[in-house]
């Protein structure tokens, strides 16, 4: 379900005033992008994407002065509004997951190049969406206590799996994704499970350097959901390039388009996860 821009929900986030002028730097996180109310961004109705692209805020702030623009299009994929290569600016409309189940908010996102098309500084359009980012990124808080079924660690407990896929070369969590991540982080809230591994795949279309970050973006999205709806349990986000479907080079095929989801308790083995951010 798609928010207001303005949520009740960041109400305990930092509160920046509206309307303000381009705030001052050493006040500004520098993995944020900025606030400038003398930016201007074009109506969401002319972008290419009106329903924009769902990320992981964390491939948001890995966009910083002197990011390449071909970088860009590992974290962001291409931009919103028909901007070619050669330009000064990228804008976006990227959604953020506020970590209440589906809700997300849309949030206006630009991209300003200086000299050799590197990054020269990012903006957001509006305070709410700065202040959003900033609590998605700040470390979770355990919760006060436990409940005696979670507190409750089993050994015996089996593994539990959940996977879903992708539509090609996308990143978006979609509804079969989302029923998903819900189930399985419905089980963890349970009680009895103490790690979870989230493990993005691709086919075997493009290249493995793209493909890469395609599946840690995949992974990451994932995770930031589930990340939310878990408490305390770690999240953990990884890449493989292995197939659940063996095929050639260059070939679509849906079921390796993929996210898995592992779930461990303290008594079962598990890979030892590798993170990719």
């Amino acid at each position: 379900m798609k928010l207001p821009i303005l949520l009740a929900a960041l109400a305990t986030a930092p509160i920046f005033a509206a309307g303000a002028q381009a705030e001052p730097l050493a006040a500004v996180p520098d993995y944020r992008p900025k606030l400038d109310s003398t930016i201007e961004f074009p109506a969401p109705e002319r972008a290419t994407r009106k329903s924009g692209a769902f990320v992981a805020p964390h491939n948001v702030v890995m966009i910083t002065p002197g990011t390449t623009k071909s970088q860009i299009y590992t974290l962001l994929d291409v931009p919103h509004f028909q901007e070619g290569f050669n330009v000064k600016r990228w804008n976006y409309i990227l959604n953020f997951y506020t970590g209440n189940g589906d809700e997300y908010v849309a949030c206006q996102y630009q991209i300003r190049f200086a000299a050799k098309g590197r990054v020269e500084q990012t903006y957001f359009q509006t305070p709410e969406c700065a202040a959003l980012l900033d609590r998605l990124l700040a470390p979770p808080s355990p919760p006060p206590s436990l409940s005696p079924a979670v507190a409750a660690v089993d050994p015996t407990l089996p593994a539990r799996t959940y996977d879903f896929t992708f539509a090609f070369d996308s990143a978006e969590v979609g509804p079969q994704g989302l029923a998903a991540l819900r189930e399985a982080a419905a089980e963890v809230r349970r009680g009895g499970y103490r790690e979870v591994i989230v493990t993005g795949f691709t086919d075997t279309m493009g290249s493995i350097q793209y493909n890469d970050a395609l599946a840690a973006r995949r992974a990451a999205a994932a995770a930031d959901i589930l990340r939310g709806q878990v408490g305390q349990v770690p999240v953990y986000s990884r890449a493989s390039r292995d197939l659940k479907v063996t095929t050639s080079t260059q070939i679509r095929e849906e079921r390796n388009r993929m996210v898995q989801v592992e779930l461990y308790s303290a008594g079962i083995e598990r890979p030892t996860p590798t993170t990719v951010r």
